[in-house]
């Protein structure tokens, strides 16, 4: 095997988060047909906003979710009230919990990028 192939192979298996043996063992699950015993990325993300359980008013109800999503929220507002004012800062904050509130997540990562 070649040094740059092996190489991707093990970045490949570290983003997956798992070992080198458990990313060939999948690789060779899913060519064999068997997408069950193929475990994608996405599929193991618990971070990703849209698919957590939320409460009444959208907030998370897993702890470390929950606290991230207030993070986020809370930097929304501060940014919308410098660029604004606070009253609008609100109104978009209120929006977005009823529209859509996996987007205050997103927003912040996006910044972060």
């Amino acid at each position: 095997m070649s040094r740059s192939l092996r190489d991707a192979l093990h970045s490949a298996a570290a983003a997956a988060g798992c070992s080198l043996n458990g990313y060939a063992l999948q690789i060779l699950a899913a060519a064999a047909g068997d997408p069950a015993r193929f475990r994608s990325v996405a599929a193991d993300a618990p971070d990703e906003p849209r698919d957590l359980a939320r409460d009444e008013r959208g907030f998370p109800l897993q702890l470390a979710a929950r606290a991230r999503h207030i993070a986020a929220r809370s930097a929304f507002f501060e940014a919308m009230a410098i660029e604004s004012d606070a009253v609008t800062a609100d109104r978009l904050v209120q929006e977005h919990d009823l529209e859509d509130p996996a987007f205050f997540l997103r927003w912040y990562r996006s910044r972060e990028e």
